[in-house]
């Protein structure tokens, strides 16, 4: 394993680890923040698959599919399970304070223990392909970058889930 190697995959672990601890954290719902994670988790997946030399054969394309799809209907199913409440002072505070947020935060959300038991699950499906298909000689699921974009596309679906349910529970401001 070269150095690159075993960076990204200590960022990739690191993202495991993030992703869950914000499960089970009450976090500020922030559209301005939704969308960094997924496109930094992208741009670093991409670039990532950009250095492989991995022949893409149809069976690759058909594994990443199914593993995309899995992706998205985890990050559905933790954007249904995600609970709100109204958000504490102290969340209007940090939020406020941070140079990134937006000060009029109301909501706060989080998955808990079953938004965390499905991103465990999505690791554990994720692990059992990676590994059967490497083994199988198909190596584009198997490749680093994928995490990244696997972790990607369930945020966004989650983003996406979590935005239109908060529509639905807003009144429209005129």
């Amino acid at each position: 394993m070269n150095s690159m190697n075993f960076l990204q995959v200590l960022l990739a672990l690191g993202a495991i680890v993030w992703i869950c601890s914000r499960q089970l954290t009450w976090r500020p719902v922030d559209p301005a923040r939704f969308w960094r994670g997924p496109l930094v988790f992208t741009i670093i997946g991409l670039a990532s698959l950009s250095d492989t030399t991995t022949r893409i054969t149809p069976v690759d394309l058909g594994l990443v599919v199914v593993e995309l799809l899995l992706a998205a209907v985890a990050g559905a199913a933790m954007g249904r399970l995600a609970r709100f409440r109204p958000a504490t002072d102290e969340a209007r505070r940090r939020t406020a304070s941070s140079r990134r947020g937006s000060p009029d935060i109301t909501t706060e959300t989080r998955t808990g223990w079953l938004g965390l038991a499905l991103w465990i699950g999505l690791i554990a499906v994720r692990i059992v392909l990676d590994v059967g298909s490497h083994q199988l000689g198909y190596e584009l699921v198997s490749a680093t970058g994928m995490i990244f974009i696997v972790v990607a596309v369930n945020r966004a679906v989650r983003a996406l889930v979590i935005s239109a349910r908060l529509e639905h529970r807003t009144p429209a401001v005129a």
